[in-house]
């Protein structure tokens, strides 16, 4: 009975270098509406649309839980141009080509915009008594519905989402708050993974793999969602992180 709607523009542009190495670019300019989806906990990872009023889904059509307006991933491969028979150095040997020789660099930078969140009311007769959905709040017309950013709220503690912009709807009435909320989204990705390695040949087939990885390079952190029950004494306040701190790691391999 749900209907769902993806418009896309997408494009690609791929770059391979002489010396060694590629460098690809993938962007995303799109928009995601339903009038229904998933609500399986163990499948969704933040705040999801439910479903109000069974009996018009026409006022069910939102933006779908996982709407991503823009999304741009960089990706890279690439040989390091000195050592031998390469642009710098390329005639060295010896100690110089075991230091400076067989050197690459990979990386993956992730930028997305973040999903829009999912206001919702304290359920009223018409959910309790009689087997409507979920209950939203209506939206005062006119309120700016966030404070600041989600980033600099989620450092300071504060509420990301102005509650003031958000009343509970009668006993017996539905709220115009959309499924979901265009206007208030959770934290965009934001991801730097880099690593960095050298392959030093030992004898005939016998080489030496060096590499040090850095997951999260910049130690961004990517909040949660904020508390989106507008009846809560901690809405709009942001209490999670969805990711991890930077992690580094270093391995040393011996392949014949």
């Amino acid at each position: 009975m749900g209907d769902s709607y993806y418009h896309s523009l997408q494009a690609t542009i791929t770059k391979r270098f002489s010396s060694g190495g590629t460098l690809s670019g993938n962007y995303s300019w799109a928009k995601f509406l339903s009038n229904s989806e998933s609500t399986v906990a163990q499948v969704e990872s933040h705040s999801v649309g439910q479903i109000q009023d069974y009996t018009n889904l026409r006022a069910e059509k939102s933006y779908l839980s996982f709407d991503v307006p823009q999304r741009l991933v960089i990706s890279y491969i690439l040989d390091l141009p000195v050592g031998k028979g390469k642009r710098f150095l390329g005639n060295s040997g010896g100690l110089v080509q075991d230091l400076v020789g067989g050197w690459n660099a990979t990386g993956i930078n992730i930028f997305q915009s973040g999903f829009p969140l999912a206001i919702v009311a304290t359920n009223n007769n018409l959910a309790n008594l009689y087997g409507a959905g979920q209950i939203r709040p209506n939206v005062v017309v006119g309120c700016s519905k966030s404070i600041g950013s989600i980033g600099s709220q989620g450092r300071s503690g504060k509420p990301f989402i102005n509650s003031a912009c958000f009343t509970a709807p009668g006993a017996n009435a539905f709220g115009n708050e959309p499924r979901t909320d265009g206007a208030l989204r959770g934290a965009g990705i934001d991801n730097w993974d880099f690593s960095i390695g050298k392959t030093t040949p030992l004898h005939e087939n016998v080489n030496l793999v060096f590499r040090a990885e850095a997951f999260n390079l910049i130690n961004r952190t990517q909040f949660g969602d904020p508390n989106v029950n507008s009846a809560s004494s901690i809405f709009g306040v942001i209490t999670s992180q969805q990711n991890q701190p930077r992690l580094l790691q270093f391995s040393l391999r011996l392949n014949y």
